[in-house]
């Protein structure tokens, strides 16, 4: 297959080829499906409680308490594994755009690892701004790596950690709530609180694999 072939194929071009577009627009529906699957469970808990107040032997909880439970549990566990599955998903479209660039002789590379800082280094080559598109990348990966394996909580001397703070602080989609108050290393939880910020990191994953697809076709024109 010819480079620029190879380039439509990885960003994909309507009834032809299924590409990173396809890839985000799917998550970007699947999202608005589980959004409605979300209210419509929703529901169903709610009548059943009502139907069926004294079976646990005990008062059912107020719409204040379930609106507490949903948020902590039910949408939490819905938002964290749609987090998880937007970032593995940009991950696989960038090693597969930069095992293309190799393919075709665009990059020869001299470092090691498939972590994204290395990767991203390695598509300077390709593009000069590529490890700046990885900076906008990286509260997003801190919000996967602490909601995914930490149940939310970090500490201020985390890594990248006081970046993330100010990130979070501009997103309605995410609350962020100081656990402890000590001076040196303050804890902090993070909750996703709606799918404000997934639709945030499928869009800015997706603008970042269209400026590499520009800049690599403008590098093998000029080449």
């Amino acid at each position: 297959m010819s480079y620029q072939h190879d380039l439509d194929g990885f960003t994909g071009v309507p009834e032809r080829l299924y590409g990173f577009t396809d890839e985000f627009n799917n998550l970007r529906q699947l999202i608005q499906d589980t959004g409605i699957m979300v209210k419509e469970a929703e529901y169903e808990f709610r009548q059943v409680l009502l139907n069926h107040p004294d079976d646990e032997g005990g008062p059912s909880p107020n719409p204040e308490q379930l609106k507490v439970w949903h948020k902590k549990m039910y949408r939490r566990f819905t938002y964290k594994s749609l987090l998880m599955l937007i970032h593995s998903t940009f991950e696989t479209q960038i090693i597969d755009f930069l095992n293309l660039m190799i393919r075709h002789k665009q990059i020869s590379r001299t470092t090691k690892g498939d972590n994204m800082p290395t990767i991203f280094s390695e598509l300077d080559k390709v593009a000069n701004e590529a490890s700046e598109h990885y900076k906008k990348i990286r509260p997003f990966s801190f919000l996967r790596n602490k909601t995914g394996h930490l149940d939310g909580i970090f500490h201020q001397n985390d890594s990248n950690a006081n970046e993330f703070i100010k990130f979070a602080n501009k997103q309605s989609g995410l609350s962020l709530t100081k656990l402890s108050h000590d001076i040196l290393n303050p804890q902090y939880r993070i909750i996703i609180i709606n799918s404000s910020i997934l639709i945030n990191y499928i869009n800015l994953a997706e603008d970042i694999c269209n400026k590499l697809v520009t800049a690599a076709r403008t590098k093998q024109a000029i080449t």
